[in-house]
């Protein structure tokens, strides 16, 4: 109750049950964090200004850095972004599908937990999911 929160894959899925969740609950605010800011609107209409649609691409370090300084007061992260694409070790797609696959599920996940946990310390702990 009261608390902030960032959800990456807000705009669909579960993520977006994790926003309503959160807000249902007593959030004050949530980032959402999406790749098309635009694909949060259905939140916005419903929350209002308790959502704030941000821009992640969790493949790109950079963007992970800027959204930490878009979100200084964030309490709670649920990283819930992720990717899940079929393909057999002899289809063409198979190095690049697995590379995408590593660079959110993996590598963004890290990236996340070590740009959000000097955060989440200074606002007094929280939590990281």
């Amino acid at each position: 109750s009261g608390k902030t929160a960032l959800v990456t894959g807000a705009n669909r899925g579960i993520g977006k049950a994790i926003v309503d969740a959160l807000l249902h609950h007593g959030a004050m605010k949530v980032y959402a964090a999406v790749r098309n800011p635009d694909s949060a609107n259905p939140l916005l209409e419903r929350f209002g200004d308790m959502v704030v649609p941000v821009h992640l691409d969790l493949t790109m370090p950079e963007s992970i850095a800027a959204l930490a300084d878009t979100a200084p007061d964030v309490q709670v992260v649920a990283n819930n972004a992720a990717v899940f694409k079929t393909a057999t070790p002899l289809d063409a797609g198979a190095i690049d599908a697995l590379e995408m696959a590593m660079k959110i599920n993996v590598y963004g996940l890290i990236r996340m937990a070590q740009t959000f946990a000097p955060i989440l310390a200074k606002n007094g702990g929280g939590a990281f999911i």
